[in-house]
């Protein structure tokens, strides 16, 4: 393929890019939040101890000229009972392996690798003579509200009804993404294990958000390899997010590689070769 990027493509993938650096040290930072939110209850009772002895100290504190500024102890006790709250809930996602902010990163992850293969498309579309008289669009019934639409809504409204005319929303992984790449002429080759990987992240999050991340008949079919059994809970790992992470952002690079008629990075992502 001869090269097809535009300044506002690359730009738009090389975003997805740093956005995956971002979500991975974002989750990390999230997951410190909980080990410290664990030792909350410890630090507010070290606070009340402080203040203990400050209510014992005030005369000579006042005498020093020094501000007032420690909780009255019905505040504390407060804070106290609060922060209780809080260390035995982080006790609890923790116990749990932190599921539940795994899950809420894995479906934020795979939104935004969906909402960039339209943005990107939306960017290399073009409403010129040659692709609306292509088979594809000839098929398409347009609505007579569609030529009262600005041009950005125009290309919007094509994609979306392309992906009904070609059932795009019931495919999964990669496939979801390349049958859309190939109205376009903008489809190729992915490595096997990094597509699989993909299919299964699709898989999870379908599990996730419309399932309650309890698994199904349909995601034991797909995914095998998992072990799970109908009706079991979902349970992510930290590790299991990374290793996602790693699989969207091998395969924007070699979205890139594509667009710009390069060879595939096959050697930059070893774990998904054979």
């Amino acid at each position: 393929m001869t090269s097809v990027m535009n300044d506002n493509m690359l730009a738009r993938l090389n975003h997805i890019l740093h956005e995956m650096e971002d979500i991975v040290n974002l989750n990390s930072l999230a997951i410190h939040g909980i080990d410290l939110a664990e030792s909350s209850l410890e630090i507010v009772e070290m606070k009340a101890r402080g203040n203990y002895l400050y209510q014992s100290s005030r005369p000579l504190l006042g005498f020093l000229n020094i501000k007032d500024d420690f909780l009255a102890q019905e505040a504390i006790q407060d804070e106290i009972k609060a922060a209780k709250a809080m260390s035995e809930f982080a006790s609890r996602q923790k116990l749990e392996g932190n599921t539940k902010l795994v899950e809420t990163f894995t479906i934020y992850l795979w939104s935004r690798m969906d909402t960039l293969i339209f943005d990107v498309l939306l960017e290399y579309m073009t409403l010129d003579e040659t692709l609306v008289n292509s088979p594809l669009f000839t098929k398409i019934k347009l609505p007579l509200s569609f030529m009262f639409l600005e041009e950005e809504e125009k290309k919007e409204h094509l994609l979306r009804l392309i992906e009904g005319t070609l059932d795009i929303p019931l495919k999964q992984g990669i496939g979801k993404f390349e049958a859309m790449l190939g109205v376009f002429g903008l489809g190729g080759a992915i490595p096997k294990k990094l597509s699989d990987k993909i299919f299964e992240l699709s898989n999870i999050r379908n599990i996730i958000a419309h399932r309650n991340s309890q698994v199904d008949a349909k995601f034991v079919s797909n995914c095998p390899h998992l072990g799970y059994t109908i009706g079991q809970k979902l349970r992510l790992t930290e590790q299991d997010f990374t290793d996602y992470c790693l699989a969207i952002f091998a395969y924007v690079t070699y979205l890139k590689a594509r667009f710009w008629g390069r060879e595939p990075p096959h050697s930059k992502f070893p774990e998904f070769q054979p």
